[in-house]
């Protein structure tokens, strides 16, 4: 099968599964792509159905508050970030278990840092609802399992019942031999995928790199204004001309931001790149290219060494709800058998290292060929890797399982035509769990140019 141009600037270099795909589109509307959290429990958030009576909390001594947040059309970061300016509240006091998908609605919970509960009651926004407040002792961690989708495909050209027979293939295949568990598109970005490039400059401490980066990386899904900007800039480096901000697209917050503060500052870089990005969204460039090298050390584990673990592997063992544990066991002669029964039961995965502060058995893990291959071709350095903690953000090193198993996937027709010239729409629902991407489950089934995700 085609692997695409963005697939590969991803390190997205392999499909779970063989054959065609059945195409189509995601996201024609925002209400196409619906997320809800589901909580360790295993009880799904419910969307928004109306404000309770809040009173009761108003007399009490809060510091954490926590509330569900439903959006619209707006990543988890841009959210909060809205809801932070309109508040007052410091971005830095808000904490959530995960980004939800921008183009689409969602709801999560989210726990901040507040003594006012009518800051939050009293806010108003038309694509945000906040609700179902609690009192909290503190910010909780770890505290759901995962996601429930709710997923329209349009425009798919296959009659159904030739797309059913795609759907049963692929579908028997995830089921049996499990989904590669990558990162998706929104960690990077679809339209320019940049954010692990700024991350990786921003480790390296090379800040004015990190934000010309940001500035001038063009592409070719831009328009042809944008383009002109970007390589416009690029040349004139750092001396910018102001006029430029007259030009650039209203919804360019941060170019404009950053070029002000070039023209206007002494070209302090790194104070440019903190007073503008704030630390969560620098959190988000430096674990995009954390995620970047375990993207890339997945798919050159597949192509070069197949999914049977051999010595010298790390296993994780899961828990009772089939999410990661703490355990992680090296593969040796002795334990080879007894792990190949556990992944065969479901009871345990291989890890792929996110490489980061305090990686267990980091020394055994770097000899892998897998992991010394993408070090060397991507000319990491490792030490700043794992040594960074800048702005209270640290790169922890964990073990990512390699396959996860999606939850009770199906498929609908949403229109009863089998006429082969008409185009047919698909309701597709699941539940996966945290970390695992929506998008790179849909891959599979779909097949087709990325920019359709």
């Amino acid at each position: 099968m085609k692997i695409f141009k963005i697939d590969k600037q991803i390190g997205l270099e392999v499909y779970s599964t063989k054959g065609k795909g059945i195409g189509g589109n995601l996201r024609i509307k925002n209400s196409d792509f619906k997320v809800s959290e589901i909580e360790i429990n295993n009880k799904r958030l419910e969307f928004f159905r109306g404000h309770k009576d809040y009173s009761y909390l108003f007399d009490k001594k809060l510091e954490f508050i926590s509330f569900n947040l439903q959006k619209c059309g707006l990543s988890t970061f841009e959210a909060i970030k809205r809801i932070s300016l309109k508040t007052g509240i410091d971005i830095n006091n808000f904490y959530y278990n995960g980004l939800k998908d921008k183009r689409g609605i969602s709801v999560q919970k989210i726990c901040v840092k507040c003594n006012s509960l009518h800051l939050l009651t009293d806010f108003q926004d038309d694509n945000l609802i906040l609700f179902n407040f609690k009192k909290e002792k503190d910010f909780w961690e770890n505290e759901h399992w995962g996601n429930h989708f709710e997923i329209i495909i349009r425009n798919v050209h296959l009659p159904w019942n030739k797309c059913k027979k795609v759907i049963f293939s692929i579908q028997g295949q995830v089921n049996k031999d499990g989904l590669l568990n990558y990162f998706g598109y929104q960690r990077f970005g679809t339209i320019r995928q940049i954010s692990h490039l700024i991350g990786k400059e921003i480790i390296m401490n090379n800040y004015e790199t990190a934000l010309k980066k940001y500035l001038t990386i063009r592409s070719k899904y831009e328009d042809i204004q944008t383009e002109k900007i970007r390589k416009s800039i690029n040349k004139d480096w750092p001396n910018i001309d102001i006029k430029i901000l007259n030009y650039l697209p209203q919804k360019f917050d941060y170019e404009k931001e950053i070029i002000k503060k070039i023209i206007e500052t002494n070209l302090d870089y790194e104070n440019i790149m903190l007073s503008v990005f704030g630390r969560n969204l620098i959190e988000l460039f430096v674990h995009a290219y954390q995620g970047y090298l375990f993207n890339k050390m997945l798919s050159s584990r597949v192509k070069d060494i197949g999914k049977k673990i051999e010595i010298g592997d790390s296993v994780i063992i899961l828990d009772n709800l089939k999410l990661p544990s703490n355990k992680i066991v090296i593969v040796d002669n002795r334990n080879l058998d007894i792990l190949n029964n556990l992944i065969k039961k479901k009871k345990a995965v291989l890890g792929i290292p996110l490489l980061g502060k305090n990686l267990p058995f980091l020394n055994i893990i770097m000899n892998n060929k897998y992991v010394k291959k993408i070090i060397l071709r991507e000319k990491v350095k490792i030490d700043e890797l794992l040594s960074w903690s800048n702005y209270e953000i640290i790169i922890k090193g964990v073990y990512r399982p390699f396959l996860v198993f999606p939850k009770a996937l199906k498929f609908k027709l949403l229109n009863n035509s089998d006429n082969k010239n008409d185009l047919i729409n698909i309701l597709t629902s699941f539940s996966i769990q945290k970390g695992t991407y929506a998008t790179i489950l849909l891959r599979e089934f779909m097949k087709t140019d990325p920019l359709n995700y």
